[in-house]
């Protein structure tokens, strides 16, 4: 979920960690862009008070943050 990014600790650690190791254990690669969004104001990343849905600026740092680890994994199609 898109909130309570700034708690400390941040509530939904767990669910990050279970889906990691599901990932893991199955053999899928994933990427956790959890720590791109801590410490935000939620409310600047949505598209609106009643859709908590990414907003432009949201979804921006999802698409940075997959290519940065497409990148870090020679997965982006550069040669």
């Amino acid at each position: 979920p898109l909130s309570q990014l700034d708690l400390d600790p941040y509530p939904y650690e767990g669910l990050h960690r279970l889906a990691g190791e599901f990932f893991a254990r199955e053999g899928m690669v994933a990427v956790d862009l959890k720590d791109r969004f801590l410490g935000k104001n939620e409310q600047d990343l949505w598209v609106h008070p009643t859709d908590q849905h990414y907003n432009h600026l949201g979804n921006r740092m999802l698409a940075e943050g997959i290519h940065e680890f497409l990148v870090r994994r020679g997965l982006d199609g550069r040669r």
